[in-house]
Formats: C-alpha cells, structure tokens, sequence
C-alpha cells in the first residue's frame, strides 16, 4: 500500500547578526565596505574632516595647491597678464614677476643656512629649469636654465633634483647656479647617474637618515655622511607595478606610495601590499596629487565615472575612505587644505559636504543559511539614518529612523548577500556597529 507524504506549512525561525563597526572590512561576513566621508574612530564612524574656507589675500581664482612645510604656494590665473603665477599664501607674497609656461612638479623648503630651515624660501621644480623662490622679496632666482627635473628634495643641505635618468643636486646650504659640466669637486654641486634596472626615475623622498629615489620598479637610497658626499647607492626592487608620480609620503615610521597595483608600504627593506578598496576604484593612469595629515596618507585621485575624489588612508585602523567633496586640487602637510569653488579651504574637525552630498556606509553582508531573508535593520550608536537595502534574487527595501530602533525594511528581502547603503545628513552621528533581523524558512514534517 502507498501512502502520500504531506508537509505542514513553512515555518519561519528568526535569528540576528551582530557586526560591529571595526569588524566591518572586507573579509567572510562583510564585502566591499567603504566609507563615503565617514572616518573610523574607537567609537565607530564618525562625520569626516569638513572644509573651512581660509582667508585669501589675492583676488585671483587659485587652482593648484602645494602644501609644503610652513608654507602653502597657490598657482593661479592671472587675467590682466594672461599668465600663471605663483603665490605664497601665508607669506601674501606673489611671484608674479615669472610667467609660468608649465606647472611647478614639486615646491619642496629651501635650507640655506646650517641647522636653519627657513619659512619663507622654497625651490620650486619646473621641467625646463628649477627656481629658488624667496617670499621675502618676492623674488625667483634661477639655480639654471638648463636644469629641470620631475622632482625635488632637500638633504643634508643639499638640494636634489630628479630626472628620467640622472639626480642633479646643488652644494651645501647654496642657491646658487650649478656649474654641472666644469665641477669635478664631490662637495660641490654635480649629478649622479642612475641605472636603468628598474626603469626611469618618478620621486624622491627623505627617510630617516636617507634619501630614497623612486624608479619606475625600483627604489634608490642615498646615503650622506658628513660632509662628503656618498655616491654608494642600494637598489630595492619590487614586483608591486609601476609606481605613480607625486605619491611617496611618510606615513607611521613608513613610506607610503601608489603604483598601477594599489597602494603599497616600504619600511627600507621590504615592501608590503596595503588593502585599500577605495583606491581600488581609482584611475591611476591621471594625475595624482598626495599629501599627509593628522597621521594618514591622503590622495587626490580620478575615479573610472571621471570625478575626482580625496582618498584617506589611516594606518592606525588600516581602512581608507572617501572624502565626499570634490576638489580642484588638494595638499597636506600636516594640515590639508583643498580648493573647493574656487577657494582654499582647510580640512579640519568633521563636517558635511559642501556639495550637500550625505555621509554614507555602503557594505554588502553575507547572511548565510537555509533560505535567510532580511526583515530588519538596527543601527548602533546614535543619530538618525536611512537604509537602502537590495539584493540580487529580490530587489530593493528602504528604511529610515533612529539609531538603537528596529528599522523594518519596506518589504523583506531574500538572497545570500544583503548590499546596505546606510546615510545621514547630520554630521553629529555615530555607527558603533549594524545588526540585522534575519528570517529563515524551515519545513517541518508532520
């Protein structure tokens, strides 16, 4: 004899799945966090840094930013002269008795005297020749007409300027012109030719005791000692891609640069991958302006969509995120500033985006189990939010409400991955962590 099996109907048992903010990162339960001008803190996300328009004393509209230490230089447009021109912000001083017929590569301070570093002098790197700038006159004294570079630095005295194949540099604590062909004297100004192991030159940077030069695959270090001149140089190769122009930056006891494969770290002996989704999503074929501040690495990129965006990454939570704004041009140097609408603004405390854009946490969750389906969201901490939900089997469901309420979805959503746009407007918000009401359906046999 046969008899037919029957089923009662389906049961829903309910579960929740608590995710606290420092657990939110790319890994098994979470994917593809990022953080839109919100930064992590102890307490969990916070309103990232707001912009504070500073006071210009030039009628000009700036659109290049050099932060260097103790001083900004601005580059703007000068109308009446049809020209660029340079000016040192905090100085009020311009520079306009020089034309620029392309932007400077690199404003780095000048030493021009022995233990002295001056405020108020920078040489400022061209690509046919490298000018010393004194805010105190005003004036641009030529170091050469013939020697210009992709990139300076200033160490041990000494002012060094990079190009494709070769470094240029000056004689101590001088700012005169450099007589490179007739110097025969190692104290004296002249060049060091690089290999060509590890492709052109791109940067340089000062570390520690040392100056590092950056190749295409490559790093050089220079070492000084004394007063002479050390030409002995050690190459430290690396397979991480072709580094990015105007990227190095010392970060945390660390150098910290970009190449065409993310964002990389090089503490003098090796090198180390840095996870960074947000730079992830950038096109490191444009420019890219870098800068750090406040103990994290900040890049102005291109994304593929063609907008530009600031790119923080804080070593101290090893997470990157967006700034919302977008900026003409950005640098930092301790402190950040930017040009948002024609004017230099500073990066400080936290605040909205002045293009009235919210402050957002977007993730997607793996929700894992026997048919699970999203009913609700909670958002710990405080402030006020809306939740956008989807996933790919069963669409979208939107809530809005208070931190530490059940915010019941508009319908339940069904899938494996739950994709969340958690956003405010406020900027006195806090996100300690999500936590999701997670339905399951069983069949129960009778």
């Amino acid at each position: 004899m046969i008899y037919d099996k029957t089923y009662s109907p389906l049961r829903r048992t309910r579960r929740t799945l608590s995710v606290p903010a420092s657990r939110l990162r790319a890994g098994s339960t979470a994917r593809d966090v990022f953080l839109v001008h919100m930064r992590e803190t102890d307490g969990g996300f916070e309103c990232a840094e707001g912009v504070v328009p500073i006071e210009m004393p030039f009628a000009e509209t700036p659109f290049k930013l050099y932060a260097v230490e103790n001083g900004l230089i601005s580059v703007n447009h000068v109308p009446q002269r049809n020209s660029d021109g340079m000016y040192a912000v905090f100085s009020r001083r311009n520079f306009y008795g020089y034309r620029l017929t392309d932007l400077p590569r690199s404003v780095t301070p000048a030493d021009t005297a022995r233990d002295t570093t001056r405020k108020d002098a920078w040489n400022v790197v061209l690509p046919e020749r490298t000018l010393f700038a004194n805010a105190r006159n005003g004036q641009l004294l030529d170091y050469s007409e013939e020697t210009g570079g992709l990139y300076g630095l200033q160490y041990a005295g000494r002012f060094f300027v990079v190009t494709e194949d070769k470094i240029v540099y000056t004689k101590m604590y001088c700012a005169e012109n450099w007589e490179l062909e007739s110097n025969t004297d190692v104290q004296g100004s002249g060049t060091l030719t690089v290999p060509p192991e590890c492709g052109d030159l791109v940067t340089g940077i000062v570390y520690r005791d040392d100056a590092y030069f950056f190749a295409q695959y490559g790093v050089w270090k220079l070492h000084m000692g004394g007063k002479v001149l050390n030409t002995k140089t050690m190459l430290y190769p690396h397979g991480g891609g072709e580094v990015i122009p105007n990227s190095c930056q010392v970060v945390d006891g660390h150098i910290y640069f970009l190449t065409t494969k993310g964002l990389w770290r090089f503490d003098g002996n090796k090198f180390e991958r840095v996870p960074s989704p947000c730079l992830a999503k950038a096109d490191l074929s444009a420019e890219v302006e870098s800068g750090v501040c406040d103990g994290q690495y900040f890049a102005h990129v291109a994304l593929a969509d063609g907008n530009r965006r600031v790119v923080a990454y804080d070593p101290y939570f090893e997470r990157d995120r967006f700034l919302a704004a977008e900026f003409a041009s950005f640098g930092a140097k301790d402190k950040a500033y930017a040009i948002h609408g024609g004017v230099i603004c500073e990066l400080k405390g936290r605040g909205l985006s002045p293009d009235g854009d919210p402050c957002s946490l977007l993730c997607t969750i793996s929700l894992i189990g026997n048919n699970p389906c999203a009913e609700w969201v909670r958002i710990e901490g405080e402030g006020e939010f809306t939740v956008e939900a989807s996933t790919k089997e069963d669409g979208a469901a939107f809530a809005k409400g208070k931190a530490g309420e059940k915010l019941y979805l508009s319908r339940v959503l069904r899938g494996g991955e739950l994709s969340l746009c958690i956003s405010t407007f406020a900027e006195d918000f806090r996100i300690a962590g999500v936590t999701l009401g997670i339905g399951e359906d069983e069949q129960y046999d009778d």
